[in-house]
């Protein structure tokens, strides 16, 4: 249940009265973390999560740009927040984050009908085609399915087999389509 306003003010304005030296926190509702400033429109955006020995190592990408000159925002939030600018060539409308095997791959739907899938320094790994506009995505860890959501459709793609083996060995980067649901009307 979110504490009313009054109460929470009044125990913020007892807390400082009191001069403790206490961080103060709002418990209840969704509060601003970091504010990561950038001055174009963002056309997609993905965020991960990690914790490696004991350190916050967290990603947050957005793709944006202005007609032809298109770029990624990275941010890599640890410590201090450090923000790094690539280029690319691609107009990304749809971006996610998906963790195989201890591994961090980012899948975007580029306005050329294809999936790109990119490593977190955003090299490009694979890609294929598509046969309709993607909406959204979703990832299911448990199954190691990429779903898409499109105009009529949802593809189901899953992560095949690299050619130095299975996909145990190595976390495998290329897409393949398993099966499709169109939707008539």
């Amino acid at each position: 249940m979110v504490q009313e306003w009054k109460t929470a003010r009044k125990e913020i304005e007892d807390i400082l009265r009191l001069n403790e030296r206490t961080a103060i926190t709002i418990t209840d509702g969704i509060q601003v973390q970091h504010k990561l400033r950038i001055q174009h429109a963002i056309r997609s955006l993905a965020f991960s999560s990690s914790l490696t020995k004991g350190q916050n190592n967290d990603l947050c990408v957005a793709h944006y740009g202005t007609a032809s000159a298109n770029h990624f925002g990275v941010w890599k939030i640890g410590l201090a927040v450090k923000y790094v600018r690539l280029t690319t060539h691609y107009v990304i409308s749809r971006l996610i984050c998906v963790r195989r095997l201890k591994r961090r791959m980012f899948v975007g739907y580029c306005n050329d009908l294809s999936l790109r899938v990119f490593d977190t320094r955003l090299e490009e790994l694979s890609a294929c085609e598509v046969s309709s506009t993607v909406l959204c995505f979703a990832y299911s860890n448990r199954m190691d399915e990429l779903i898409s959501g499109g105009m009529g459709c949802v593809h189901v793609w899953n992560f095949g087999l690299q050619s130095t083996g299975t996909c145990r060995d190595t976390p495998c980067t290329r897409l393949h389509a398993q099966f499709v649901v169109y939707f008539l009307t």
